[in-house]
């Protein structure tokens, strides 16, 4: 059930509704780029200073040295280690009391609501 021509106002077409989440053409993801490209324009440029080939073999040197931090102690290279291999811990929250949910329903008559 394909909009060939949707509605500008929804993300899919005038049948699924108002839109929701990011507009489209989100520059979001963009930032990102712009730091791994000045971080691998640093890593060619330290490759050249370093008399490396390219960018991979600094990098590799650099992964070299974490690991020796490692195997040395250095509990903020253990740290990295970990998070680079399994992702970093999930945050746990806490929470007291309760939570109260509204719930809308358009059809409901009052003795429902309670």
């Amino acid at each position: 059930m394909s909009n060939s021509n949707p509605n500008p106002e929804t993300r899919i077409g005038a049948e699924r509704g108002p839109k929701t989440g990011a507009p489209f053409g989100n520059h979001n993801a963009k930032k990102v780029f712009r730091w791994r490209n000045a971080i691998n324009a640093a890593l060619e440029d330290w490759a050249i200073n370093q008399q490396m080939r390219d960018g991979d073999a600094a990098l590799k040197s650099l992964a070299s040295s974490l690991l020796v931090a490692v195997a040395a102690g250095d509990i903020s290279a253990v740290r990295e280690l970990g998070d680079r291999l399994d992702g970093k811990p999930k945050q746990v929250v806490e929470h007291e009391g309760s939570v109260g949910i509204a719930v809308y329903k358009p059809d409901a008559d009052d003795a429902e609501l309670g």
